[in-house]
């Protein structure tokens, strides 16, 4: 028995060094095929490079000017003074601050305004003086393109002072009239 056991342990090692030897030449002839391309591959590009390369010595610059496209708008005289209109034209809350400045005497950096509602010819809102601890209200209309105040102040509106404006009923709904009677309108 011991000779069939000495006979298998030969035979496997004698397959374990022919796997190793195997293994060995398979790698060997992996690394020789790659390093074989690798010079056949750098030979090749060198020379190829080498014949299609230009050469650029006697290449020269040139200045080459590309003409660009030039737009030009010529605006029509109505179109420039329709702008020039529009830019001097001042709003509505600037006019309406302006005309109350001028009918209290101040400046219109001292009058501050707050429009609640502009029709557009009718205005109301609420207007404080600098330096002046409470406000009040007003009614504005635009009569000929220009904004003036109607009325102005801390209590009731009298419905002889607004009627020749036609005030609609959205900008002020109420009104006393000489009697001190309380007008719905």
């Amino acid at each position: 028995m011991e000779n069939k056991t000495k006979t298998r342990e030969n035979s496997e090692t004698s397959k374990g060094s022919n796997f190793y030897k195997i293994g060995f030449y398979v790698l060997f002839s992996f690394f020789m095929l790659l390093t074989g391309a690798s010079i056949s591959w750098y030979l090749l590009v060198g020379k190829i490079n080498k014949n299609t390369a230009p050469e650029i010595s006697h290449l020269t610059p040139t200045n080459t000017q590309i003409p660009s496209p030039t737009f030009v708008i010529t605006p029509t005289e109505k179109e420039i003074n329709s702008i020039n209109n529009s830019l001097m034209q001042k709003s509505d809350v600037e006019q309406i601050r302006e005309a109350m400045a001028t009918k209290h005497g101040k400046t219109t950096s001292q009058t501050i305004i707050n429009v609640s509602k502009n029709t557009g010819t009718h205005a109301v809102g609420s207007v404080k003086f600098e330096g002046e601890i409470a406000g009040g209200w007003f009614l504005a209309t635009k009569l000929n393109g220009k904004w003036i105040i109607v009325d102005d102040g801390n209590g009731t509106v009298s419905c002889d002072t607004i009627n020749p404006y036609n005030f609609p009923s959205s900008i002020i709904n109420e009104c006393v009239d000489n009697n001190g009677n309380l007008i719905h309108r």
